[in-house]
C-alpha cells in the first residue's frame, strides 16, 4: 500500500521535477522581456580612517618605550668599545686646539 502511494506521488510531481532541472532559458516566454535599466549611483565617500582604541594606543606606547630602552642599552654597551678604539685620536685633540667659532 505504501509503495503505491510513493509511485503515485512521483508520477504526480514528475513534470514539476523536470521543470526544476531545466535552465530558465529553456522556457518559452509569452512576451519578450525588456532589459533592466539600472540607475547610476554616485560613488560613496571613502570611509574615515580607523581610530585606535585606548588599549591599542597603550600597547603602542609600551612598544615604543621598549624599543627606546633597547636602543639606549645597545648604545650604552657600545660606548666603551668606541672609546677604546678611538682613544688615541681623542688624546691628540687638545682643549684649545679647535678654532673658536665666534661670529662678529
Amino acid at each position: 500500500m505504501q509503495a503505491d502511494k510513493q509511485d503515485e506521488r512521483e508520477a504526480y510531481f514528475a513534470d514539476l521535477v523536470e521543470s526544476f532541472k531545466k535552465p530558465p532559458t529553456a522556457f518559452p516566454d509569452a512576451l519578450p522581456r525588456r532589459k533592466r535599466v539600472l540607475e547610476v549611483l554616485p560613488l560613496a565617500p571613502p570611509l574615515p580612517p580607523r581610530q585606535p582604541t585606548e588599549a591599542e594606543i597603550e600597547r603602542e606606547l609600551q612598544r615604543d618605550k621598549s624599543a627606546q630602552n633597547m636602543m639606549q642599552h645597545s648604545f650604552v654597551t657600545q660606548i666603551p668599545d668606541l672609546m677604546r678604539k678611538y682613544a688615541k685620536a681623542s688624546k691628540e685633540v687638545k682643549v684649545g686646539a679647535a678654532p673658536s667659532m665666534e661670529f662678529k
